[in-house]
């Protein structure tokens, strides 16, 4: 069935995308393919959150951050704790986001794994919603710093956008003049 979703998913057929997905998880309920329900289950929250119903996406990012703790001795996974903290981000509960991008990015650290910037900039937008200016300054540069690949542009742009924000805040108008004109 995935896979089957996974088509139409990419041929912008999202209704059939999510038919499909929520037999997967029918079919997978009570199984022993945990990782296969996680997958089936974080994919329901990425069609959701493309057509923009953050509330299932959240729901389902729930759901799948659940499946994989049950699989992995209350282990938490980086990449749904992300996921799910962009659905908070966009909900507004800035605090939770904050919360879960800064376990998402303390467990990939902890494996080694390379962040790209995306990754610090969402913790940066957060602590500046959160009015935490000192830390979203440290989290945005680090998004510029840590942005030579993925989405580099963009993510740097963001960024500067933010420190822009921050530094006209504070009343520092020639920096946040420079900050909006590297944007």
């Amino acid at each position: 069935y995935r896979s089957i979703a996974t088509a139409h998913y990419y041929s912008g057929s999202y209704p059939e995308a999510l038919e499909f997905l929520h037999n997967a998880v029918k079919l997978l309920e009570g199984s022993r393919l945990h990782d296969d329900q996680v997958a089936n289950l974080d994919f329901l929250g990425e069609v959701y959150f493309t057509i923009e119903d953050y509330d299932n996406a959240g729901i389902y990012w729930q759901k799948a951050i659940e499946s994989w703790q049950a699989a992995h001795n209350d282990e938490d996974n980086a990449d749904l704790l992300f996921k799910k903290g962009r659905v908070l981000l966009l909900q507004e509960s800035y605090q939770d986001a904050r919360t879960a991008f800064l376990r998402a990015v303390e467990l990939k650290d902890a494996a080694g794994e390379f962040l790209d910037g995306d990754w610090y900039w969402h913790i940066g937008e957060s602590s500046e919603k959160l009015e935490q200016y000192e830390q979203a300054e440290q989290y945005y540069n680090l998004a510029i710093e840590n942005s030579p690949f993925s989405r580099s542009q963009f993510v740097i742009a963001k960024s500067q956008l933010g420190l822009g924000r921050i530094n006209e805040n504070q009343g520092r108008l020639n920096q946040a003049r420079s900050y909006f004109q590297g944007a």
